[in-house]
Protein backbone atom coordinates (compact mmCIF):
# COMPACT_ATOMS: atom_id res chain seq x y z
CA UNK A 1 0.00 0.00 0.00
CA UNK A 2 1.49 3.56 -0.84
CA UNK A 3 1.16 5.67 1.76
CA UNK A 4 -0.33 9.61 1.09
CA UNK A 5 1.85 12.60 2.30
CA UNK A 6 1.16 16.44 2.64
CA UNK A 7 4.26 18.47 2.62
CA UNK A 8 4.96 22.36 1.89
CA UNK A 9 7.37 21.23 -1.13
CA UNK A 10 4.68 21.54 -4.08
CA UNK A 11 7.08 20.92 -7.11
CA UNK A 12 9.00 17.56 -7.98
CA UNK A 13 11.22 16.42 -10.66
CA UNK A 14 11.94 12.84 -11.24
CA UNK A 15 14.63 12.24 -13.61
CA UNK A 16 14.09 8.67 -15.42
CA UNK A 17 10.41 7.72 -16.12
CA UNK A 18 10.92 4.05 -15.93
CA UNK A 19 9.87 0.63 -13.91
CA UNK A 20 10.32 2.85 -10.39
CA UNK A 21 10.36 6.66 -11.77
CA UNK A 22 6.73 6.52 -13.54
CA UNK A 23 4.59 4.86 -10.53
CA UNK A 24 5.77 7.21 -8.95
CA UNK A 25 5.31 9.94 -10.47
CA UNK A 26 1.88 9.23 -10.94
CA UNK A 27 1.76 8.58 -7.30
CA UNK A 28 2.96 11.84 -6.49
CA UNK A 29 0.62 13.63 -8.84
CA UNK A 30 -2.52 11.59 -7.48
CA UNK A 31 -1.14 13.80 -4.09
CA UNK A 32 -1.53 17.22 -5.86
CA UNK A 33 2.08 17.38 -6.78
CA UNK A 34 3.44 19.23 -9.53
CA UNK A 35 5.37 16.01 -11.18
CA UNK A 36 7.99 16.95 -13.69
CA UNK A 37 9.42 13.61 -14.98
CA UNK A 38 12.14 12.90 -17.73
CA UNK A 39 12.57 10.02 -20.24
CA UNK A 40 15.24 9.86 -22.99
CA UNK A 41 12.66 9.26 -25.87
CA UNK A 42 8.96 9.90 -26.51
CA UNK A 43 5.97 8.45 -24.66
CA UNK A 44 2.74 8.06 -24.69
CA UNK A 45 1.63 10.05 -21.29
CA UNK A 46 -1.44 8.42 -19.75
CA UNK A 47 -0.93 10.56 -16.81
CA UNK A 48 -1.91 14.37 -18.35
CA UNK A 49 -1.08 16.00 -14.90
CA UNK A 50 3.13 14.68 -14.93
CA UNK A 51 5.15 17.20 -17.16
CA UNK A 52 7.43 15.36 -19.51
CA UNK A 53 10.87 16.04 -20.94
CA UNK A 54 12.67 14.23 -23.43
CA UNK A 55 16.63 14.48 -23.42
CA UNK A 56 19.59 12.43 -22.66
CA UNK A 57 22.24 13.31 -20.43
CA UNK A 58 25.68 13.16 -21.33
CA UNK A 59 27.64 10.58 -20.50
CA UNK A 60 30.91 13.25 -20.27
CA UNK A 61 31.02 16.79 -19.10
CA UNK A 62 29.02 18.66 -21.46
CA UNK A 63 26.19 21.62 -21.03
CA UNK A 64 24.59 21.78 -24.65
CA UNK A 65 22.14 19.30 -23.61
CA UNK A 66 20.98 22.10 -21.30
CA UNK A 67 18.24 23.74 -23.60
CA UNK A 68 15.66 26.21 -22.37
CA UNK A 69 13.47 23.31 -22.32
CA UNK A 70 15.30 20.73 -20.37
CA UNK A 71 16.27 24.15 -18.13
CA UNK A 72 13.07 24.23 -16.96
CA UNK A 73 12.89 20.23 -15.67
CA UNK A 74 15.04 21.41 -12.76
CA UNK A 75 13.31 24.42 -11.80
CA UNK A 76 11.47 22.75 -8.96
CA UNK A 77 11.91 21.97 -5.18
CA UNK A 78 12.83 18.29 -4.91
CA UNK A 79 15.05 17.07 -7.61
CA UNK A 80 14.66 12.89 -7.69
CA UNK A 81 16.98 10.45 -9.73
CA UNK A 82 16.54 7.10 -10.67
CA UNK A 83 18.53 7.23 -13.71
CA UNK A 84 19.63 3.40 -13.87
CA UNK A 85 23.62 2.46 -13.66
CA UNK A 86 23.40 0.49 -17.52
CA UNK A 87 25.83 -2.43 -17.37
CA UNK A 88 27.10 -1.16 -20.71
CA UNK A 89 29.03 1.77 -19.02
CA UNK A 90 32.52 1.10 -19.91
CA UNK A 91 34.04 2.77 -18.41
CA UNK A 92 31.50 2.96 -14.96
CA UNK A 93 32.75 6.23 -14.34
CA UNK A 94 30.34 7.44 -17.48
CA UNK A 95 27.54 7.04 -15.01
CA UNK A 96 29.50 9.51 -12.58
CA UNK A 97 29.32 11.87 -15.16
CA UNK A 98 25.61 11.58 -16.02
CA UNK A 99 25.30 12.11 -12.22
CA UNK A 100 27.45 15.40 -11.84
CA UNK A 101 25.97 16.38 -15.38
CA UNK A 102 22.43 16.92 -13.10
CA UNK A 103 24.50 18.21 -10.61
CA UNK A 104 25.76 21.51 -12.62
CA UNK A 105 22.12 21.75 -13.74
CA UNK A 106 20.52 21.55 -10.02
CA UNK A 107 23.61 23.96 -8.71
CA UNK A 108 22.06 26.14 -11.84
CA UNK A 109 18.87 26.84 -10.44
CA UNK A 110 18.29 27.59 -6.65
CA UNK A 111 15.28 26.88 -6.65
CA UNK A 112 16.15 23.52 -6.12
CA UNK A 113 16.18 22.14 -2.15
CA UNK A 114 16.56 18.62 -2.12
CA UNK A 115 17.97 15.30 -4.12
CA UNK A 116 16.70 11.98 -4.02
CA UNK A 117 19.34 9.27 -5.15
CA UNK A 118 18.44 5.76 -5.55
CA UNK A 119 21.42 4.04 -5.57
CA UNK A 120 22.10 0.12 -4.81
CA UNK A 121 23.16 -2.51 -2.37
CA UNK A 122 25.14 -3.56 -4.92
CA UNK A 123 27.89 -1.09 -3.37
CA UNK A 124 28.34 -3.40 -0.53
CA UNK A 125 31.24 -5.98 -1.22
CA UNK A 126 30.42 -9.73 0.26
CA UNK A 127 30.73 -9.87 4.20
CA UNK A 128 29.84 -12.40 7.07
CA UNK A 129 27.88 -9.91 9.19
CA UNK A 130 25.16 -7.49 7.88
CA UNK A 131 25.98 -4.66 6.21
CA UNK A 132 24.75 -1.26 7.75
CA UNK A 133 24.52 2.55 6.34
CA UNK A 134 27.52 3.84 8.09
CA UNK A 135 29.94 0.79 7.46
CA UNK A 136 32.98 1.72 6.10
CA UNK A 137 33.15 0.17 2.46
CA UNK A 138 36.49 -1.03 0.83
CA UNK A 139 35.16 -0.94 -2.61
CA UNK A 140 36.09 -4.08 -4.57
CA UNK A 141 35.10 -3.30 -8.56
CA UNK A 142 34.60 0.17 -10.26
CA UNK A 143 31.07 -0.30 -10.16
CA UNK A 144 31.10 0.35 -6.44
CA UNK A 145 33.72 3.07 -6.09
CA UNK A 146 31.43 4.87 -8.87
CA UNK A 147 28.44 4.37 -6.59
CA UNK A 148 30.23 5.61 -3.59
CA UNK A 149 31.66 8.27 -5.72
CA UNK A 150 27.95 9.64 -6.67
CA UNK A 151 26.77 9.48 -3.27
CA UNK A 152 29.90 11.63 -1.78
CA UNK A 153 29.35 14.47 -4.19
CA UNK A 154 25.82 14.31 -4.10
CA UNK A 155 26.08 14.70 -0.17
CA UNK A 156 28.80 17.39 -0.32
CA UNK A 157 26.57 19.87 -2.73
CA UNK A 158 26.99 23.07 -0.96
CA UNK A 159 23.05 24.66 -0.41
CA UNK A 160 21.23 21.90 -1.39
CA UNK A 161 20.67 18.60 0.71
CA UNK A 162 20.78 14.91 -0.15
CA UNK A 163 19.56 11.62 0.80
CA UNK A 164 20.98 8.07 -0.56
CA UNK A 165 18.71 5.39 -0.81
CA UNK A 166 20.68 2.45 -1.42
CA UNK A 167 17.87 -0.17 -3.03
CA UNK A 168 17.63 -4.06 -3.01
CA UNK A 169 17.24 -5.98 -6.23
CA UNK A 170 13.77 -4.41 -7.36
CA UNK A 171 11.05 -6.65 -8.13
CA UNK A 172 7.07 -6.12 -8.27
CA UNK A 173 4.52 -5.60 -11.80
CA UNK A 174 6.30 -7.12 -14.83
CA UNK A 175 8.89 -7.80 -12.65
CA UNK A 176 8.76 -10.91 -11.21
CA UNK A 177 11.51 -12.69 -9.23
CA UNK A 178 12.48 -15.81 -10.96
CA UNK A 179 11.29 -15.00 -14.49
CA UNK A 180 15.09 -14.63 -16.09
CA UNK A 181 15.55 -18.43 -14.95
CA UNK A 182 16.22 -20.34 -18.23
CA UNK A 183 17.01 -24.02 -18.54
CA UNK A 184 20.32 -23.06 -19.53
CA UNK A 185 21.11 -20.76 -16.53
CA UNK A 186 24.33 -22.36 -14.99
CA UNK A 187 26.66 -21.38 -11.90
CA UNK A 188 24.31 -19.86 -9.76
CA UNK A 189 26.28 -19.81 -6.25
CA UNK A 190 23.12 -21.11 -4.31
CA UNK A 191 24.53 -20.43 -0.95
CA UNK A 192 24.44 -16.36 -1.39
CA UNK A 193 21.72 -14.78 0.39
CA UNK A 194 19.09 -12.42 -1.78
CA UNK A 195 18.74 -9.15 -1.15
CA UNK A 196 15.46 -7.62 -2.64
CA UNK A 197 12.96 -4.98 -2.53
CA UNK A 198 9.85 -4.17 -3.57
CA UNK A 199 8.45 -1.57 -6.04
CA UNK A 200 6.09 -0.31 -3.20
CA UNK A 201 8.90 -0.23 -0.59
CA UNK A 202 11.35 1.81 -2.76
CA UNK A 203 7.53 4.45 -3.38
CA UNK A 204 7.16 4.62 0.16
CA UNK A 205 10.65 5.25 1.43
CA UNK A 206 11.07 8.15 -0.98
CA UNK A 207 7.70 9.47 0.04
CA UNK A 208 8.69 9.22 3.62
CA UNK A 209 11.61 10.86 3.14
CA UNK A 210 9.93 13.86 1.34
CA UNK A 211 6.74 14.14 3.86
CA UNK A 212 9.35 14.30 7.11
CA UNK A 213 11.72 16.25 5.66
CA UNK A 214 14.80 13.33 5.97
CA UNK A 215 17.66 14.97 4.30
CA UNK A 216 21.44 14.30 4.86
CA UNK A 217 20.68 10.59 4.86
CA UNK A 218 21.66 7.11 3.54
CA UNK A 219 19.28 4.44 3.88
CA UNK A 220 19.88 0.44 2.83
CA UNK A 221 15.68 -0.24 1.58
CA UNK A 222 15.45 -3.50 1.40
CA UNK A 223 13.64 -6.54 2.60
CA UNK A 224 14.58 -8.28 5.87
CA UNK A 225 14.22 -12.01 4.68
CA UNK A 226 17.33 -13.23 3.02
CA UNK A 227 16.64 -16.75 1.51
CA UNK A 228 19.72 -18.14 0.52
CA UNK A 229 19.39 -18.21 -3.73
CA UNK A 230 19.10 -22.05 -3.55
CA UNK A 231 15.97 -22.16 -1.44
CA UNK A 232 14.29 -18.54 -2.84
CA UNK A 233 14.92 -19.55 -6.75
CA UNK A 234 13.96 -22.86 -6.53
CA UNK A 235 10.55 -22.02 -5.07
CA UNK A 236 10.18 -19.40 -7.77
CA UNK A 237 11.02 -21.68 -10.13
CA UNK A 238 8.29 -23.84 -8.71
CA UNK A 239 5.60 -21.46 -8.87
CA UNK A 240 6.83 -20.12 -12.66
CA UNK A 241 6.54 -24.18 -13.47
CA UNK A 242 10.03 -23.67 -14.64
CA UNK A 243 13.16 -25.75 -14.51
CA UNK A 244 15.46 -24.63 -11.93
CA UNK A 245 19.02 -22.89 -12.36
CA UNK A 246 21.85 -25.36 -11.73
CA UNK A 247 23.71 -24.28 -8.67
CA UNK A 248 27.36 -24.12 -7.68
CA UNK A 249 28.43 -25.78 -4.64
CA UNK A 250 29.79 -22.83 -3.00
CA UNK A 251 30.91 -21.94 1.25
CA UNK A 252 30.23 -18.48 0.13
CA UNK A 253 27.59 -16.67 1.47
CA UNK A 254 27.64 -13.01 0.11
CA UNK A 255 26.10 -10.64 1.66
CA UNK A 256 23.11 -9.56 3.87
CA UNK A 257 22.14 -5.94 4.17
CA UNK A 258 20.88 -4.64 7.13
CA UNK A 259 17.15 -2.62 7.12
CA UNK A 260 17.13 -2.03 10.41
CA UNK A 261 17.83 2.14 10.39
CA UNK A 262 15.02 2.52 7.30
CA UNK A 263 12.50 0.54 9.83
CA UNK A 264 13.18 3.06 12.83
CA UNK A 265 13.52 6.22 11.16
CA UNK A 266 11.29 5.84 7.95
CA UNK A 267 8.94 3.48 9.65
CA UNK A 268 8.95 0.85 6.68
CA UNK A 269 6.81 -2.04 6.88
CA UNK A 270 8.30 -4.45 4.07
CA UNK A 271 6.59 -6.35 1.03
CA UNK A 272 6.76 -10.35 2.01
CA UNK A 273 8.74 -12.15 -0.47
CA UNK A 274 6.67 -14.12 -2.96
Amino acid sequence: MIRIIRNNLNCISILGLGWLGLPLAKSLSNQNFIVKGSQTKAFKNEQKSILTYNFNIPTEKDTSWLTKENEDFFKSDILIITLPFKRYFDPPSQYLEQIKNCIVASKKYSQIKHIIFTSSTAIYPDKDTPWKENDEICNSNNRSRTLLGIETALLNIKGISSTILRLGGLYGPNRVPGRFIKKSTKNINGSEFVNLTHLNDCINAIQTVIKENIWNEIFNIVSGEHPSKVEFYNRQAKNLNISPPQFLNSISTGKIISNTKSIKILNQNYEKLP
